[in-house]
């Protein structure tokens, strides 16, 4: 989203260092967006999963190949409507999500892994804090699979789920409120927020 264009424009960057449109979303993601990008999605190359655009919805959009095209519309909804979704991909046809759901009480954000392949959610355990619009990441390590959500709304903590255990620990303090972060792999068992 570019402030003062169209909210629902995705933007691509070529290779002269110049912004130009790449293709438009059904919905707006000027309330707030995430997106997780998959190798294959059921035959399609690079597609990328956007869960937003309408706060009160649960719909999501699949795009993929070059150029973009739409590869689902409608077909794969959220399990609740969520709040500020936070996804990550934890393997070639699985993505983690956490959010605070909209329409259930809740003191912590739900979490659950959504299968691209069987179209299905798992839900896991709640996260210890109730956490607006945290960054979180996946590491793969010796000791395991590993989550990582860090800051949120007036949020300096973290929290790492382990994968394989299905389980949530307290992280290390990030030191400062990251609200709206986002988290990039830059080497072995390393991310960048």
């Amino acid at each position: 989203y570019k402030t003062g264009g169209p909210s629902a424009q995705c933007l691509k960057l070529r290779t002269d260092a110049v912004w130009e449109n790449d293709f438009n979303l059904h919905e707006s993601l000027k309330d707030w967006g995430s997106s997780v990008v998959f190798e294959n999605w059921n035959g399609a190359q690079q597609s990328w999963w956007i869960v937003g655009g309408e706060p009160n919805g649960v719909e999501t959009e699949v795009w993929g190949g070059n150029p973009p095209a739409e590869i689902s519309n409608g077909n794969i909804t959220l399990p609740l409507v969520m709040n500020q979704a936070c996804i990550t991909k934890i393997s070639d046809y699985e993505a983690f999500v956490t959010a605070i759901p909209q329409t259930v009480s809740a003191t912590t954000n739900f979490a659950w892994i959504f299968n691209i392949r069987s179209n299905t959610w798992t839900r896991l355990p709640n996260t210890i804090e109730k956490r607006t619009g945290p960054a979180c990441g996946f590491l793969k390590t010796s000791s395991g699979r590993f989550v990582v959500l860090a800051g949120g709304f007036q949020l300096q903590t973290t929290e790492i789920f382990n994968l394989d255990t299905q389980t949530w620990s307290m992280g290390p303090n990030i030191g400062g409120d990251t609200y709206g972060g986002s988290m990039v792999s830059v080497k072995d068992e390393t991310e960048l927020l």
